[in-house]
């Protein structure tokens, strides 16, 4: 695995981990393996509506792809249509298409046209991502330190179990713990 790579994995999983942590989820834990990473987020939000969970588990979803493109490709206008279509955000996409379809259902009572739908997923996403872009720049720091944290497991695990080996290793939870105690709280309009 290249640097490069490790680089904007370690990206992904960071913001994924920030936005949970701005948005009330419990300190998420950051898995490594030869082929990628993935972040484990649990809601902790008592007393929210299912739609205000909806959207923070949105923005929690579509973080790993708003943090790459903030932070490799920031002058890029299309870099974040890119980074939906790649590897590391593919299932995280389906899933938030998921949440916004249902949330497009709450706000039509399922009136809403094919056409009209795509208008609407576009909406939304773009909503979003600019809400996520806000808790991202206001914990640039954050991120970046995490994002090291990140690439440090991935270069212990290439020692390990070499670039093909089936080793799994878990970022040290205490210092994501300790970094994440930072996360500066953003606001923003409520829909």
């Amino acid at each position: 695995m290249l640097h490069s790579d490790m680089k904007r994995i370690a990206l992904h999983e960071a913001g994924h981990a920030v936005v949970a942590v701005h948005e009330g989820f419990r300190t998420p834990i950051i898995r490594i393996g030869a082929r990628g990473a993935d972040t484990v987020t649990q809601p902790d939000l008592p007393g929210a509506s299912l739609s205000v969970y909806m959207r923070s588990r949105l923005r929690v979803l579509l973080a790993g792809a708003v943090a790459q493109c903030l932070m490799l490709c920031p002058e890029d206008g299309d870099g974040l249509a890119r980074a939906f279509d790649g590897p590391d955000a593919s299932s995280d996409w389906a899933k938030a298409c998921e949440i916004m379809s249902l949330l497009i259902h709450e706000q039509t009572g399922g009136e809403g046209s094919e056409r009209g739908y795509g208008v609407m997923i576009d909406a939304i996403k773009e909503e979003v991502a600019g809400e996520i872009r806000r808790i991202l720049e206001a914990n640039r720091a954050i991120l970046d330190e995490l994002a090291d944290l990140t690439v440090c497991a991935f270069d212990d695990m290439l020692e390990i179990g070499g670039p093909e080996g089936d080793t799994t290793l878990y970022v040290d939870s205490i210092a994501v713990e300790d970094v994440l105690r930072g996360v500066v709280k953003t606001t923003f309009s409520p829909v």
